[in-house]
Formats: structure tokens, sequence, C-alpha cells
């Protein structure tokens, strides 16, 4: 009995080792004009088991967060949980969100999750729009030119002043659009330094990609990041958004 209850508790300690902060992504949505975007990365805290949530507003043109975002919503209450630091922290965001007209819908070009095990977080290939033939997914006569590749390359970087463990690496990363057709490609973004706001990151992944919904006249897209730290128990993911533009 011994025996197993010692396994048991190796497998436990095993398990938490590796148990990090793993946030949830929740898109919120864009303005009417698409110049300002919102999304939401809520979990439960590892270590503490109480549930969080922070909100985060860009202002698309210049990639930053408006002034009062992000709006984080923390505690030590044990009745803190998931679903009640979310609703919390919408009301919270409410105010922002409304000064900033964030209330129109968009609709996902890619959904990269992390448990998808087939899918390559680095790259990814989508169009821009749907066509529809029938039953037909591909149409003779008719060029993919709404067909697209969205690649991440990480690379190491010094680090920055929240980052002072000189055991961790650190890293940024670029994003490289590329037309299938024309093959004309174009740096979406590249870091030249790693924020303050990121600590040590270590690795990054394409989480997803949105645009606004038809009804906004807009051509940017929004490419949600997922990036990895180290946490109090293991590495922690976190979500950052990029704009970006097609060739």
């Amino acid at each position: 009995m011994r025996i197993l209850l010692s396994l048991l508790a190796v497998l436990l300690g095993f398990q938490m080792a590796y148990a990090g902060d793993t946030d949830r992504l929740a898109i919120i949505g864009f303005s009417k004009d698409a110049s300002y975007f919102a999304f939401e990365s809520y979990g439960v805290g590892d270590g503490s088991g109480l549930g969080y949530s922070d909100i985060y507003i860009i202002d698309v043109k210049t990639n930053s967060w408006v002034q009062g975002s992000p709006i984080h919503m923390r505690g030590e209450d044990e009745r803190l949980t998931q679903s009640y630091a979310r609703a919390e922290a919408r009301k919270l965001a409410a105010p922002l969100l409304a000064k900033y007209g964030i209330d129109q819908p968009f609709e996902f070009l890619v959904d990269n999750p992390i448990t998808e095990i087939n899918a390559d977080h680095k790259r990814v290939e989508f169009d821009s729009y749907h066509r529809s033939f029938g039953n037909s997914t591909v149409t003779p006569g008719i060029a993919a030119d709404n067909r697209f590749e969205l690649k991440l390359t990480d690379f190491p970087l010094d680090a920055n002043a929240n980052c002072q463990s000189e055991e961790s690496p650190r890293y940024g990363f670029s994003l490289r659009i590329k037309q299938t057709l024309s093959g004309k490609v174009l740096e979406a973004y590249k870091d030249i330094a790693v924020p303050s706001s990121r600590g040590c990151p270590s690795n990054y992944e394409i989480e997803a990609i949105v645009t606004p919904s038809d009804e906004t006249d807009s051509t940017v897209l929004m490419a949600l990041i997922a990036y990895y730290t180290q946490g109090f128990e293991g590495p922690d993911r976190k979500f950052i958004a990029v704009p970006f533009t097609l060739p």
C-alpha cells in the first residue's frame, strides 16, 4: 500500500509540474470600421485554482492597447470561479467596449486549437473567403487567388525588464503571409524587442485568424498568437493579437 501511495504521489507531482496556466480564447469582436478589436483570455490559475479573466482592447492602426486596457479580473476569494471572473471582467470592460463601439461580429478563417493533434501550429493555410459551387470544392478554370499561407518563425531576442531568469530562453517572432497563386510574400509582423508584458516567452503558435464579418468594410485580419512563459507549476500559455493585411 505504501508503494502504491508513493507511486501515486510521484505521478501527481509529475502532472502538477507541467500544469501551468493554459488560457482559453474568446473573441469579442470588432468596431464597425474595424479600427478596434477585443478578445478575452481566461482560465484557472495554477497554484491558486481560482478563475481569472483578461480582456484586451486593441487599436488596430497602432497595434497597441487602448488606454484602460487590458482589464484584469483576479482575486483571492475561493468563490472566484472561472464563470464569475469572466462575468465580472465583462462588466468592467463594458464602458470601454461601448466607447470604442466594439459590437460587430467576426468570422474565423483559421481555428487551430492546441488540442488539435495533427495541426501545424507554426504554419496555416486558409481562404480569405468561401467560394460556393455546389458540392465541388475545386472548380476547374478558376484560380485560387483567395488562398494564403501564414507562417510563424520565432527567433532569440534580448531579455526585457520582466525577464530576469538566466535559464529561460527569450524569443520574439515574425509572421509572413504568402499568396499561394502568385507566390507574393509580405512580412506581416516582426518583433524588434520582446515587450515586458510577455515576460520570458519561449515559444509561439498560431491559434486563430479572424476577420470582420461581411457587414464591415475592412481588409484587416487579426492573428491570435499563443505564447509560452514559465509559470508557477509549469509553462503558462497566453495570447496576443496581431493585425495584418493580405499581399
